[in-house]
């Protein structure tokens, strides 16, 4: 299940009910933008491995056979990028889910909600080389995600 639609809930319910406050509004602020940030990120791959998968193609450079190889090859590691994408986005939704049941229940672990923001972000960091293999450039976490992992804002 896809939670991007329930983000707008998770800090305003965070903001509202001021659960233990600090530390749940910083990680629902974190979730809004991390899941920016994974959309962007999802729209550039998907742009760029059928520009470039096109290009290698349709190279008139090179012989029928190997244009067929160069656009196979990046085919592979378009795969590899998505599906690395994937996990981040399956992880974040089951941070988001935790957060809302949290702020819902007004009881929460604040640690096992950093690990799985930590999951989220250590995931995305995998994503970022891959998609550099291509020349793909995603974009960089937002300044409050470095407040999950001690780093200041």
């Amino acid at each position: 299940m896809r939670t991007a639609q329930y983000f707008p809930l998770v800090l305003a319910a965070a903001l509202s009910f001021g659960c233990g406050a600090s530390g749940i509004q910083i990680q629902a602020q974190s979730a809004t933008a991390l899941r920016t940030v994974n959309d962007d990120a999802v729209e550039l791959i998907e742009t760029a491995c059928e520009e470039k998968s096109a290009e290698a193609a349709n190279n008139a450079n090179v012989t029928t056979d190997q244009a067929e190889v160069d656009a196979q090859a990046i085919l592979e590691t378009c795969h590899a990028i998505k599906d690395a994408q994937h996990a981040v986005a399956a992880s974040h939704d089951t941070w988001s889910m935790a957060l809302l049941a949290a702020i819902a229940e007004d009881e929460y672990d604040l640690q096992a909600l950093i690990l799985l923001a930590t999951a989220v972000i250590r995931l995305y960091g995998e994503v970022v080389p891959l998609a550099a293999r291509l020349d793909i450039e995603l974009p960089e976490l937002p300044p409050i995600v470095n407040t999950l992992t001690g780093g200041g804002e």
